[in-house]
């Protein structure tokens, strides 16, 4: 039998060991990932945006998602372990929505953070005749004889 020197080994080494031995089964708690407060949004062409952000503490990933401020609703685009990401497939001239939400994995669950404030970009306009649909307002003149 082998005797452990305690003066060596930290308690929580002994503890960890007699748990083990024992069979005992142990989790650690995986908390959320604070918000991304850092997100910007930048038109790189007439079908492309490129979101950037600052990386969030303890945060595992990122779940990256198209807003609609009308309808205050989100949709999922991707996720990535990246802190900038590129949208592709964009219409040209068009305003975008964009937020991202940080998360961690605990086993099969993940454990979501706070979504970032929106960040918006409208894409580029690569070709100015292609340009339609513009409506100006009526504009109405009117003399007045004094």
């Amino acid at each position: 039998m082998k005797v452990l020197n305690l003066k060596k080994i930290s308690y929580f080494a002994v503890i960890m060991t007699i748990l083990l031995c024992i069979g005992a089964t142990l989790s650690f708690a995986v908390s959320s990932p604070g918000k991304v407060d850092s997100l910007k949004a930048k038109s790189g062409s007439a079908s492309t945006v490129t979101l950037s952000w600052d990386k969030v503490k303890d945060c595992d990933a990122y779940a990256v998602f198209y807003y609609n401020p009308k309808t205050d609703k989100y949709t999922f685009i991707k996720n990535t372990k990246d802190t900038e990401y590129k949208v592709t497939g964009l219409d040209e001239g068009k305003t975008y929505y964009f937020a991202i939400q940080g998360y961690n994995n605990d086993g099969d669950q993940k454990l979501y953070g706070n979504v970032s404030d929106y960040a918006k970009a409208t894409t580029k306009i690569e070709d100015p005749d292609k340009v339609k649909n513009l409506d100006a307002p009526n504009v109405y003149s009117t003399k007045l004889k004094l």
